[in-house]
């Protein structure tokens, strides 16, 4: 008896030979044919394989000798989109014909259990056969390979569900739900400008003339050109630094970390933070600007606060307009309530000449009839009224206008201006609504407002105070 197995896998589109007779006992052609049909194998037969094993007669192992035909992907397989996808994203020209390529790239919010994306499956599927001439359906189609993070697929196979509630984004041909956005490289002509309700993480740099927006945190691990930076409700961080071309500008509702800020506008409700140098930059903080590691120079252009700045060098040798200062809220919002009274006191005696004037037309008009109608004597006792009454407000007007002016010319902010090592001569101070120059130079001295006059004072030895 001969020895001969065969193997089915488990999907029936392979049969394997293996014969283990020697020359003299290896088994005919029809012997082998018989036992493959009597396995079920009847289709897909290699017959120059099956002549080749029964011409050599050696014995042989796991030998492939049938294979079934699978059934072709149908290209008719339609994918139905319920959010914008990539092929979504074309710039089109505008009404002067030029393409803009910098097209804000939209962000599509969904909430868990959103249904973004559809199978279609084709109407007339090519079957296949596999080694025991049995039908083999086409392959089902398949989204697994756009599914990327908080995605899944329905049970039925056929759509792809939202997990969380987040924005729809793209990574590497996958769909993802996020509220974090990644920019894998730069923001430029392959991005466009953005704009996302979270927060965004950029792996390279924002080039010149693009813009980047968030309600989060962005985080910029490259450099910024000459482009606008903006978080509404967050900080942002920049590792390297900003080359602005006088044209960049950096906007956060937070707080502001950079490595350097040279030629750019700076504007943070709180805290400026900058690793090494600020040249000919416009810079205002809610907070404190902190200069820290080496040069921590501040160089051209104005740098503003309202709790403190710090710094170990302000200013150059070769005088460069360099503006300092510290600015104060409250000191603010005194001189806006004197700017809004001296408006209303203005307004007050514009309306009290007229009112004069009305009375004086009266009184002639009486001269001249030698008595008035009522209705213009009426008239003439209510005006004489108004002007009692305006002359009342204007009194109260100068009084509040002379306390705001008080306010605004005592209140000042204690807060330092520390420079740690140079001062240079000609650098322009202002603190609250004082102002003066750096006479010289000087080493490592505070600067701070008291008795309504700029003081600057050498520090003691290892002084680091934010206040007087």
């Amino acid at each position: 008896m001969s020895r001969v197995k065969i193997y089915l896998g488990p999907d029936k589109m392979e049969a394997r030979l293996s014969v283990l007779d020697s020359e003299e006992r290896f088994p005919a052609r029809e012997e082998i044919v018989r036992l493959l049909n009597e396995a079920g194998v009847t289709f897909g037969i290699d017959s120059n394989a099956l002549e080749t094993i029964v011409s050599q007669r050696q014995p042989i192992e796991n030998r492939v000798i049938a294979r079934g035909i699978p059934a072709p992907v149908s290209s008719e397989t339609k994918i139905i989109w319920y959010v914008p996808h990539p092929g979504s994203r074309v710039a089109e020209p505008e009404d002067n014909q030029r393409i803009d390529y910098k097209m804000q790239e939209e962000f599509y919010f969904v909430k868990k259990g959103a249904e973004l994306a559809s199978l279609l499956p084709p109407e007339n599927a090519v079957w296949g056969k596999n080694v025991k001439g049995e039908p083999v359906p086409p392959p089902p189609p398949s989204l697994k390979t756009l599914v990327g993070e908080n995605i899944e697929i329905a049970p039925d196979g056929l759509s792809i569900l939202a997990t969380k509630d987040g924005y729809v984004l793209w990574r590497s041909g996958q769909m993802s739900v996020n509220d974090i956005y990644t920019v894998d490289g730069d923001v430029d002509f392959h991005t466009g400008n953005i704009r996302f309700n979270g927060s965004i993480q950029i792996n390279g740099d924002v080039k010149s003339g693009f813009r980047v927006e968030a309600t989060g945190d962005i985080h910029i691990k490259g450099s910024v050109d000459a482009a606008t930076i903006y978080s509404s409700e967050g900080d942002i961080v920049i590792a390297h630094g900003v080359l602005g071309k006088q044209r960049a500008k950096l906007l956060a509702e937070r707080s502001i970390f950079c490595g350097f800020i040279q030629d750019a506008t700076v504007v943070a409700r709180k805290d400026v933070t900058v690793q090494g140098y600020v040249i000919n930059s416009q810079i205002s903080a809610g907070g404190r600007v902190h200069l820290t590691g080496n040069p921590a120079l501040i160089r051209g252009g104005e740098v503003f606060a309202e709790e403190g700045i710090e710094a170990d060098e302000i200013g150059a040798e070769r005088v460069i307009a360099t503006r300092i200062g510290l600015t104060n809220s409250e000191l603010r919002q005194a001189g806006q309530e004197h700017d809004a009274l001296k408006e209303q006191l203005e307004l007050s005696r514009q309306e009290a000449y007229l009112v004069e004037k009305k009375i004086d037309f009266l009184l002639l008009l009486q001269k001249r009839l030698g008595t008035l109608t009522p209705a213009k004597q009426t008239e003439l006792e209510s005006v004489r009224a108004k002007k009692i009454e305006l002359a009342e407000q204007t009194t109260n007007l100068e009084n509040e206008m002379a306390t705001q002016l008080a306010k605004a010319q005592t209140v000042g902010p204690r807060k330092v201006i520390r420079v740690h090592q140079n001062l240079y001569r000609g650098v322009s101070i202002t603190i609250g609504n004082q102002a003066a120059d750096a006479a010289s130079n000087l080493k490592n001295v505070n600067i701070y407002l008291k008795n309504n006059a700029i003081h600057i004072e050498p520090a003691q030895n290892g002084e680091d105070q934010d206040e007087v």
